[in-house]
């Protein structure tokens, strides 16, 4: 299977590498099970758990431990923030459903720009957004009704802010594997400390 950008775009793998990389973190309760009731409406394929995305799926040419590593050290620079969740929209090029982030939005972009360098570095097909995906691909003849249905049962919900402290790096060990495995986790605090062993998940 060939790993998928969250907004439905392929990852192009370079022949000779290690697999992909990707950074995340992941939304815990009661926001997690609110966007799992909205998720549920949305036609489309299998999504993996609720997330916002700090670093999208890259060809790793180094090992997984080695990325976890630049992880580590440039994560020591930022201290945990809160961000939160504003308006449905969608990737026009895909036809996949999103919440866009407001506060805290900047920060997510400066946490990405500082990652995404060295052996990390990776030219995305899109500028990064920071965004959480609902759904998709949406098919165009339903992609109205169902991002107006999605607005709508998003506005009577309360809970919309979430806390960036805990990130996961994840590695997809080669083209044609199915399953992400969760390598290890950091806090964003001083100095970041590993918090997970390895396990394995279907999706990111």
């Amino acid at each position: 299977m060939i790993p998928f950008n969250e907004d439905g775009t392929s990852v192009v793998t370079a022949e000779g590498n290690r697999g992909c990389f990707a950074l995340v973190c992941y939304v815990a309760d009661p926001l997690k099970s609110a966007i799992e009731v909205l998720r549920q409406a949305i036609p489309g394929k299998q999504l993996p758990p609720v997330h916002v995305t700090v670093l999208p799926p890259r060809p790793l040419l180094s090992d997984a431990e080695s990325a976890c590593a630049l992880v580590r050290k440039a994560t020591q620079k930022f201290a945990p923030f809160e961000a939160e969740l504003s308006e449905v929209r969608c990737f026009p090029e895909t036809n996949f459903l999103y919440l866009d982030i407001a506060t805290g939005s900047s920060r997510l972009r400066e946490l990405h720009a500082s990652l995404n360098s060295g052996e990390l570095e990776h030219t995305e097909p899109h500028e990064y957004r920071p965004h959480l995906t609902l759904g998709g691909p949406v098919p165009a003849e339903l992609l109205a009704k169902a991002e107006g249905d999605a607005a709508e049962q998003w506005s009577k919900m309360r809970e919309r802010r979430l806390r960036v402290e805990q990130l996961s790096c994840l590695w997809l060990p080669e083209q044609g594997s199915r399953e992400w495995t969760r390598v290890a986790s950091y806090s964003l605090t001083e100095p970041a400390v590993r918090q997970t062993a390895r396990t394995t998940i279907r999706k990111y």
